[in-house]
């Protein structure tokens, strides 16, 4: 995965390259949760990787990093949860 982040004034735009709807939307719904006043992606081509993630909030790189970790947090539960099955 490669990440550019740009930075304006109340938001920030991550653009994303190597990862589909099933990442992103995880992302999106992330930054929900931490507060963001605003979050939604757009991909310009259904055959291409690249996506843009946008996020709007007082800190929006803030919300970009507290997204990021949830998601990470929610995947080691996960891990976790399946390593105790088998």
């Amino acid at each position: 995965m490669e990440v550019k982040l740009e930075k304006k004034a109340a938001s920030a735009k991550a653009h994303i390259k190597g990862e589909n709807h099933t990442f992103i939307n995880l992302l999106r719904n992330a930054l929900w949760d931490v507060g963001a006043e605003g979050a939604a992606y757009k991909q310009e081509h259904p055959l291409k990787d690249d996506v843009v993630v946008m996020v709007q909030g007082k800190d929006p790189v803030g919300l970009m990093k507290a997204a990021s970790e949830q998601v990470a947090k929610d995947a080691s539960a996960l891990k976790k949860a399946a390593a105790k099955l088998g």
